[in-house]
């Protein structure tokens, strides 16, 4: 079973997606929230383990803008929509697919 969630927060004013995990996502959503200066929409969560995040900010590393945060474009749109329309499986097929198609390892 999985322990984890990976979360997907949009920064709507800047563009930017958090992508993180946690195993509360209720608590953890409400402080970045809080902490945060713009406004932040939970576009995908799903359950996860935790290597799971990892291969996300891997296969999506060309888009990272600082730490967690991703420019909302091109393979990170893709990957959000997998990500909300199934779960985990169809994310992690889709990064294991985008890994075989560049020739790189993820994990």
């Amino acid at each position: 079973p999985f322990k984890s969630w990976v979360y997907f927060l949009l920064a709507k004013d800047t563009g930017l997606v958090k992508i993180g995990k946690t195993t509360s996502p209720k608590k953890r959503i409400t402080c970045l929230r809080t902490m945060s200066p713009v406004k932040l929409e939970v576009v995908a969560l799903v359950r996860a383990h935790e290597y799971h995040e990892a291969m996300i900010h891997k296969a999506l590393s060309k888009y990272r803008a600082h730490g967690e945060w991703f420019k909302m474009e091109g393979d990170v749109i893709d990957l959000i929509k997998k990500a909300a329309e199934g779960g985990i499986r169809p994310l992690h097929e889709y990064i294991c697919r985008s890994a075989i198609d560049t020739e790189e390892s993820i994990v």
